[in-house]
Parts: C-alpha cells; structure tokens; sequence
C-alpha cells in the first residue's frame, strides 16, 4: 500500500468516528463525505506542491500561494462551521490544516526519491 492510502483511511476513520460520536445525522454524514474528498484533493496538491519545491525549474511559479490558500480558506471554513455547528466538517478543517505538518514530517523521513514520479 501507498503512503496516502494509509492516510485516506485514518481520515475516513477520524470523520466516521465524529459523525457517530455526534449524532449520526445524515447530513453529518454527507459533510464528512465532503471532507473527505477535500482531504484527497489537498493530498494530491501537497504531492504536487512538493514536486514543484524539488524542481530546479518549477513549472508553476505560483505553487508557494497554495499553502497560503489553504490556510486562509480553512480559517473562513472554521468560522462558518462554528457558526453552523458542523462538526465533522470541524474535524475536517482541522486535518487539512495539520496534513502539511504531516508531509513535512514525512518528507524529513522519507525524502523524496530521485525518480521522476513520486510514489507516496
């Protein structure tokens, strides 16, 4: 198995538990649906955005503003949650914003190979 399979399943894992432990509402369960999906999408960004890092010659000159993007959103995504009382999507707001933690902790494990195409 892959790195991010292993890490799609403790998100899965994370966002079930939270929507059982909070009622087990439908609705619930379509936000963590939601997150979800968002976490996989942010995963492959990383991926993307640590490619980018390791070129000599990146070919997105704008990949820096993706951490800076993501902070910001998650912060307005935090309040409207509250304000919503949503907490698998609380939840998930919180795993976006601890993944790049995550990576950089990885990546000072498990630096990049020197192949083309990352595997993680």
């Amino acid at each position: 198995m892959r790195t991010w399979h292993y890490e799609a399943a403790v998100m899965a894992t994370i966002l079930a538990g939270t929507v059982l432990l909070t009622g087990n509402q439908p609705i619930e369960w379509v936000g963590a649906c939601a997150v979800f999906v968002m976490t996989r999408r942010v995963s492959v960004a990383t991926r993307m955005q640590e490619g980018e890092k390791a070129s000599e010659t990146p070919t997105t000159e704008c990949y820096p503003w993706f951490q800076r993007y993501l902070v910001v959103g998650e912060c307005l995504w935090t309040a409207y949650f509250i304000l919503l009382g949503a907490y698998s999507a609380l939840v998930g707001v919180a795993m976006m914003l601890l993944y790049p933690a995550w990576r950089r902790f990885y990546r000072g494990w498990r630096p990049r190979g020197r192949d083309k195409v990352a595997r993680s």
